[in-house]
């Protein structure tokens, strides 16, 4: 973490910036850095004091299970999970806090909406599946069977456009691009 100009939430040294990050309230927040700066500590420390504010923050503390927490990869949302769970740990030891609350953080960690991007939206997909109308159980699709879908996609909008009284006919078709096959290839060649 960078030492310049540091403001201590916590007994660690933060930046005004980290600081700022860790006690912003009423916003969705990003935090973007280079690596090893100190985003997951911040983030730690930000999600920790949004579950257990202290009592001069004079504000309701918010439930784990109300946060999204996006990470670019697995290993940095288990990381993440992680360093919550020893934060938390760590704070029940701590005189003046709320065993309770940090008891319930503690409980709903596993189901806690940490995760990378791609795991967020097949877990919103796999809980909404009956909105989307899809299958119950999605999965991804692998290269061969995405291209047999596109495809079939491509064949299906160039049937629905020929279909339309609007799309030109064959012999239009033919008359613009010179009348015969000979022209039709070296068009489609060049």
């Amino acid at each position: 973490m960078n030492p310049d100009s540091p403001a201590t939430v916590q007994s660690v040294q933060w930046t005004p910036r980290q600081r700022d990050a860790i006690l912003r309230s009423g916003c969705n927040l990003v935090v973007s850095a280079s690596a090893g700066s100190g985003k997951t500590a911040v983030l730690t420390e930000r999600v920790f004091t949004l579950l257990a504010p202290s009592p001069a923050e004079n504000r309701p503390p918010v439930r784990l299970e109300r946060m999204l927490i996006i990470t670019f990869t697995e290993k940095a949302a288990t990381q993440m999970k992680e360093r919550i769970e020893r934060r938390i740990r760590k704070a029940l030891a701590e005189p003046g806090r709320e065993p309770r609350l940090l008891r319930e953080a503690l409980d709903s960690l596993s189901a806690a909406w940490i995760m990378t991007i791609d795991a967020f939206c097949r877990r919103l997909v796999a809980e909404h599946f009956h909105r989307a109308q899809i299958p119950p159980a999605p999965r991804l699709v692998n290269g061969a069977e995405l291209a047999e879908l596109e495809l079939r996609e491509l064949r299906e909008l160039l049937s629905e456009a020929l279909a339309s009284p609007r799309a030109p006919s064959w012999r239009s078709w033919r008359a613009r691009s010179g009348g015969g096959s000979r022209a039709c290839s070296a068009r489609c060649a060049t």
